[in-house]
């Protein structure tokens, strides 16, 4: 009997050494598969979602609808129709006031407004997993705020179930939470169904593979979204906002392409806003800073200024930043050479022909 017991005791302790070791071989994986030294086991589907969830299962709970900590959670609630007519109303009117781009406000009506409103059911006549609309322009003229607009729009009229964007930027890839491209795809198209999965600042889909990967991130970024928005085909509109060269660029990327190719596309393209609307931004700035321009005469040379400083910089002028620059700048000189103008806090033409020397 005690050789009996003996034996067994020998045998429970090489059953928890092994267990013991397996367990601390599982461990040390994660960790590395955490740290990215493993990253090429993220292009490996069942791997990648089985560390994947080990390691970030709180992660992935927080951005699967329907679970959260640990409780089942009811979906993002449906607006009721008088909730559709405000927001439709509202964004219809943020579209209607854009200024500088009349041409791009006309195709974003006409091409995707009206077409929901008539028949929010398949307003883009489309049997692809998800519409994708593809905003460029130059910087500082408003895109997430339109691709917020269009959103918006898509949800009033009936295409869309909820007002909900999920967006992603480019520190979503650098911020360590998830473990690839494609971990952090899958969660945000699945937080996304039923309302808009916002890429902004869509560059970094052409950018090098922070994982190592051998091709740029967007590619499986690209490929898993399309999966998941298949599950539920229809159901959620795809919004990227970018430059032009990027827009170029990426219908040229016969990788991209192919993930492109299977959404049904619709771009917009914005120029830099017009003179009137460099004007008005840069009003708005005094404004938001309690200063205004003297008279109709100094608006005009304000307006002369801004577009030759937006002609000087080509593309890489950010027509927004720009304007708020030139209204500090403005004001700065009028406070140090012009106490007088300083205290009714008034912009002279004076004042402008010293910021012009300072902006060349």
């Amino acid at each position: 009997m005690l050789a009996i017991y003996g034996l067994m005791g020998k045998a429970s302790s090489s059953i928890f050494t092994i267990v013991a070791v397996l367990l601390w071989t599982l461990t040390l994986v994660v960790w590395v598969y955490d740290q990215g030294w493993l990253n090429p086991l993220a292009r490996v589907p069942v791997l990648s979602r089985v560390l994947g969830f080990i390691s970030n299962r709180d992660l992935v709970i927080a951005n699967t609808p329907g679970i959260a900590n640990g409780q089942p959670q009811p979906p993002p609630a449906e607006l009721d129709d008088a909730e559709r007519r405000r927001l439709l109303s509202a964004a219809q009117e943020s579209l209607a006031s854009l200024r500088g781009n009349d041409a791009a406000r006309e195709d974003i009506f006409r091409r995707i407004v009206d077409p929901a409103i008539a028949s929010p059911k398949n307003p883009f006549s489309t049997n692809a997993p998800a519409t994708l609309v593809l905003i460029a322009g130059p910087r500082g003229i408003g895109k997430t705020s339109v691709a917020h607009a269009i959103a918006h729009i898509l949800t009033g009229a009936g295409a869309l179930k909820t007002a909900r964007i999920t967006t992603v930027i480019p520190t979503d890839l650098r911020g360590g939470e998830f473990s690839s491209v494609i971990e952090l795809a899958r969660a945000k198209a699945i937080a996304a169904r039923g309302g808009a999965l916002l890429i902004d600042d869509a560059e970094w889909l052409l950018s090098p593979d922070p994982y190592g990967g051998q091709h740029s991130p967007g590619v499986d970024f690209g490929v898993t979204i399309v999966d998941v928005l298949r599950e539920a085909p229809g159901e959620t509109v795809v919004i990227g906002t970018m430059n032009e060269e990027t827009l170029g660029r990426l219908k040229e990327d016969a990788e991209h392409v192919r993930w492109l190719g299977k959404l049904g596309r619709r771009e917009i393209v914005f120029g830099d806003l017009d003179n009137d609307a460099l004007l008005d931004v840069l009003e708005s700035s005094l404004a938001a800073m309690n200063w205004r321009l003297m008279n109709e005469e100094v608006g005009q040379a304000a307006r002369r200024m801004l577009a030759d400083l937006r002609d000087r910089k080509g593309a890489s002028f950010d027509n927004a930043e720009a304007c708020r620059r030139t209204a500090e700048t403005l004001v700065e000189i009028a406070t140090e050479e012009r106490p007088d103008l300083a205290e009714k806090r008034v912009i002279s033409r004076e004042i402008v022909r010293l910021a012009e020397d300072e902006l060349e």
